[in-house]
């Protein structure tokens, strides 16, 4: 398993909507780095940084609200918490 982090909204979004598991989510001084796991994020990442990833709106769109809903609730996701909602897209 890959482990990436990024405090990079867009490809946190990217990265959720693509239901690779946010496996922790930490915010300090008004930044929030969040951290994904899988097997094959970094062809994702290639995607996004390529310029070759398409979306549809609508499902971008709600995985921003939902990022966002993470970053500004103060939630902390941490490694073994449990932080099942999480994974997948599910919330």
């Amino acid at each position: 398993m890959t482990n990436i982090q990024t405090s990079e909204f867009y490809l946190a979004t990217w990265l959720y909507m693509k239901q690779v598991p946010l496996t922790g989510h930490i915010r300090e001084n008004n930044r929030s780095i969040f951290t994904f796991q899988s097997d094959d994020v970094d062809q994702l990442i290639s995607e996004f940084y390529s310029e070759t990833a398409t979306v549809s709106v609508h499902p971008f769109t709600r995985a921003q609200r939902e990022v966002k809903a993470i970053m500004y609730s103060g939630t902390t996701i941490q490694p073994n918490n449990n932080n099942e909602q999480y994974k997948k897209g599910a919330i």
